[in-house]
């Protein structure tokens, strides 16, 4: 990446500051994916057993078991696809992308006695340098990649406006006010990956999601007011209002060919909001030597999809196999980061210059997660259910230790950082039908099935078979360490 910027900052008089900056980014992305691809004609150990005798169950388990195992070590070459073989050149990709991107941005802050006044615009713009298809409907399949279906993606700018405002309520009190727009550019991820190279054809792209270099930023309205104001001497109440609102978030389109050959791309089409309301307490006492804080957030974030593939995950639910596809309809429903009720509280202790002591903790409701029925056979209407349970209540509790010391002359310090101090593992990952981590939940007929595999294979208890260490968060972990002064 090739990165240039500069700020300059005016201060024309005591009331009148000027600020305004730039930053020019160019990048070199490469990325080659040759997968690996047997031999053609070497040596292959064949499957003992046909389909038949594996369904009706007509070999004793202990065989089978063992014949499989075996199977895949046997004497199998393989070789790396390259992009002159006739054969491997739908699987070979190898390609570079140099987009660019620039911002620049002018503000002014007025400083009118006690009232202060931030103003200022910012130009973002996003140069993608790829090619993009506006109509895959009229392409002909054994000519996907060819040049003459696709055009340059356009080049994406936004102007961000940007206030604050800020003013005294009494002599231990002050209230703020801000809006402002801001832009994101898309991941590369979502615009590159898997692109369509001049050579593929309908089978290359056949049931995959492929990148769009086409897509626009994320925009995003933010508005906040807040209230500071000193309850006590060391001791002082910070409340906030918030609302979020967020648009362009990346989604997926289902797109065919003109023979119906069905694959999907990542356009701007999800809508989210957030809003919530923030209240915090900070105390420093003893002449800094103790310092606390406590804050409180209620949030409630809603959107029309929680992720760019929501819209592929319901498509092959619904449609694979069964004909045309059955998409649920849009609905506005509870955002996968939707964290409703946060609490978070800091102390630190400092009884000497050269002692620090410190402990973080944080306490959540869960996140949400979407239910299914024990019985698969069950279907529910496409969105009933998004995101309406929720994972179980997360706690976490972290401390950090640092001493320094004096040692021939050199200042020595030496830290211990202990990262969940009660070894407590949140529940990250649930299952869908149980809304929790661990063993699930089965039919009795399923039960009986799995159980006896499982009593068979004898390498995992029935519990045991179920768990994802995953679907936890990451169990205690102690770092030490030195630092030196020269």
């Amino acid at each position: 990446m090739h990165l240039i910027n500069g700020d300059i900052t005016w201060q024309i008089n005591k009331v009148i500051e000027v600020k305004s900056g730039f930053e020019a980014k160019k990048y070199d992305l490469h990325y080659k994916n040759a997968p690996l691809r047997e031999v053609t004609g070497h040596e292959i150990v064949q499957y003992p057993y046909t389909s038949n005798e594996i369904r009706g169950w007509e070999i004793p388990y202990d065989i089978f078991l063992k014949a499989t195992r075996n199977y895949p070590f046997g004497h199998i070459q393989l070789r790396e696809t390259s992009p002159d073989s006739i054969t491997d050149h739908l699987f070979y990709v190898d390609y570079n992308r140099y987009p660019e991107e620039g911002s620049g941005y002018v503000q002014t802050k007025l400083n009118l006695n006690e009232i202060i006044l931030n103003a200022g615009l910012r130009l973002d713009v996003f140069r993608p340098k790829d090619r993009y298809c506006p109509d895959y409907s009229k392409v002909y399949p054994e000519f996907v990649g060819a040049d003459w279906y696709y055009t340059r993606a356009k080049l994406k700018s936004q102007v961000s406006p940007r206030f604050g405002l800020s003013f005294p309520i009494s002599d231990r009190g002050a209230m703020r006010l801000s809006y402002g727009h801001f832009f994101q550019a898309p991941s590369f991820e979502k615009m590159y990956q898997n692109p369509v190279l001049p050579h593929y054809n309908q089978f290359s792209i056949m049931n995959t999601s492929i990148g769009n270099p086409n897509l626009k930023p994320e925009k995003t309205v933010q508005y906040e007011v807040g209230l500071q104001q000193e309850l006590a001497d060391g001791l002082g109440l910070e409340l906030s209002v918030f609302y979020k609102d967020i648009r362009d978030l990346l989604g997926l389109e289902i797109l065919t060919l003109s023979n119906a050959t069905t694959f999907y791309r990542y356009i701007n089409k999800e809508y989210g909001n957030a809003m919530g309301v923030t209240v915090a307490f900070n105390q420093n006492s003893f002449q800094g030597k103790l310092n606390t804080s406590v804050d409180y957030t209620y949030m409630v974030a809603k959107g029309t999809a929680s992720s760019a593939e929501a819209v592929r995950d319901v498509a092959i639910l619904s449609g694979s196999g069964r004909g045309a596809y059955t998409l649920a309809t849009r609905r506005i429903d509870f955002l996968g980061w939707d964290q409703t009720h946060s609490l978070n509280a800091a102390l630190s202790l400092r009884p000497q210059k050269s002692l620090y002591v410190s402990l973080i903790g944080q306490l959540g409701a869960g996140l949400p997660y979407t239910p299914s029925t024990l019985d698969p056979n069950i279907e529910i209407p496409g969105g009933w259910w998004d995101n309406s349970g929720r994972k179980p209540l997360q706690w976490n509790l972290d401390m950090k230790l640092f001493k320094s010391f004096k040692v021939l002359g050199y200042t020595v310090g030496g830290f211990v950082n202990v990262y969940n101090v009660l070894n407590h593992l949140n529940e990250n990952g649930v299952r869908s039908i149980t809304g929790r981590a661990g063993p699930d939940a089965y039919l009795p007929e399923i039960a009986r099935k799995r159980y006896y595999r499982l009593d068979q294979v004898g390498e995992f208890t029935r519990d045991e078979a179920d768990y994802d260490p995953t679907d936890y968060s990451r169990p205690r972990l102690i770092q030490f360490g030195l630092s030196f002064e020269f």
